[in-house]
């Protein structure tokens, strides 16, 4: 994935990772020190809110100081791209690599 992330930086203004994860993303990141790969890092432990409110999609946005409808939201649970999409984000569920692919040329980035 990281690898996935460093080619679509180089085609777009921002990559931001948005986790819902525990305060074990800081700790992956303190061994593989992948953060310095994203413009930004949201995780929900240090959010107090997670990817099942539909309100942290904008309010995500906001913080990036970007319209939604400008934004790519991918994740592998149906449910989180359900709702980023009711809040006007552009989201594709990952299934595989080769989906991903895919769906990525259809919004013209080439993996």
């Amino acid at each position: 994935m990281i690898d996935i992330v460093r080619r679509i930086r180089t085609q777009v203004e921002s990559v931001s990772i948005l986790s819902d994860q525990t305060n074990w993303l800081d700790e992956l990141n303190s061994n593989y020190d992948f953060y310095k790969e994203f413009d930004q890092v949201f995780n929900s432990y240090h959010m107090g809110q997670g990817k099942r409110a539909p309100e942290l999609f904008p309010r995500v946005a906001a913080l990036l100081q970007a319209r939604p409808s400008d934004m790519l939201f991918i994740d592998d649970n149906e449910g989180h791209v359900g709702r980023a999409r009711s809040r006007g984000l552009n989201a594709v569920l990952f299934l595989d690599g080769g989906n991903l692919a895919a769906e990525l040329q259809g919004f013209g980035l080439l993996v």
